[in-house]
């Protein structure tokens, strides 16, 4: 009990805190330039600001950990968003009770056998693509990171890398859908990739988003996801990195599997959600 309890202690004094800073401005230059932060890459860059934020050297209020559980921006359960925030303010609020906090983007390529297989799993559709074995309708872009990722994480506990196939893929078996990408519609909880096990996504691509630790685009390592065109505080673009060069996703004009090079600037966000099992 003593720990949710600290958690939602510590959530809400971190609400003061910001609440306070929006009002105030500058009581914690500090907590202030993290809670930004937590804000871009949650939501994407902010389109009123030129500037590209980083999380402040040595100073941020939370260990930059994957296994924080609670980000501490998070509003506690049932607790009223501010009236007096901006809207950038309240979406941000908002998307904290799922994401994880953010530190510094990882800087090390992932070699485990998820990532093996993520890749594997990606060269399997793309060598599909508009072939006999392919969907016959189009595929909605987070089914199909979503499925990706279900199946490479739960490879690396069997020690089995296997095309989606065999894991509800195909026509007759699809997986889940396409859910509406409102990340105020509810508290989806993104999974904690250090936990092990299978991970599940979210079904929506704004959901998916928030989802993951923040990766250097020179560690970008197969299975990432890879998320862009940000519009209205959530991308509307994602795909699975292939490598530091190459993502695949889901051409817009076809839902056919395609491969393109990583996409580049200021609204581009790496997202590491596979664990990294061996």
């Amino acid at each position: 009990m003593a720990r949710p309890l600290v958690a939602g202690v510590t959530a809400f004094v971190m609400l003061v805190i910001v609440v306070l800073l929006s009002m105030f401005g500058g009581i914690d230059q500090a907590i202030g330039a993290d809670f930004q932060y937590q804000c871009d890459t949650a939501l994407g860059p902010d389109p009123s600001s030129t500037m590209t934020l980083t999380p402040a050297s040595g100073s941020s209020p939370v260990s930059p950990s994957a296994a924080l559980t609670v980000n501490p921006y998070a509003p506690p359960t049932g607790e009223p968003l501010d009236a007096d925030a901006t809207d950038r303010q309240r979406a941000c609020l908002s998307a904290m009770r799922s994401a994880p906090h953010q530190g510094a983007p990882l800087q090390t390529i992932e070699t485990g056998f998820a990532a093996r297989c993520a890749r594997e799993i990606i060269a399997s559709l793309l060598n599909r693509a508009g072939g006999a074995g392919a969907p016959t309708r189009p595929l909605a872009p987070a089914t199909m990171t979503a499925a990706v990722i279900r199946q490479a994480s739960a490879a690396a506990g069997a020690g089995r890398c296997e095309p989606l196939e065999s894991a509800g893929f195909d026509d007759a078996s699809p997986p889940r859908l396409e859910v509406s990408a409102n990340v105020a519609s509810g508290p989806l909880r993104c999974p904690n990739p250090t936990a092990g096990g299978t991970v599940m996504l979210p079904d929506g691509l704004a959901a998916q988003s928030l989802c993951g630790q923040l990766v250097a685009a020179s560690a970008t390592s197969p299975g990432d996801l890879v998320f862009w065109g940000y519009q209205r505080n959530a991308p509307t673009r994602v795909a699975v990195a292939i490598d530091t060069t190459t993502v695949a996703g889901v051409d817009p004009v076809t839902g056919d599997m395609i491969r393109v090079p990583m996409p580049v600037g200021r609204d581009v966000h790496v997202k590491r959600v596979l664990g990294g099992a061996s």
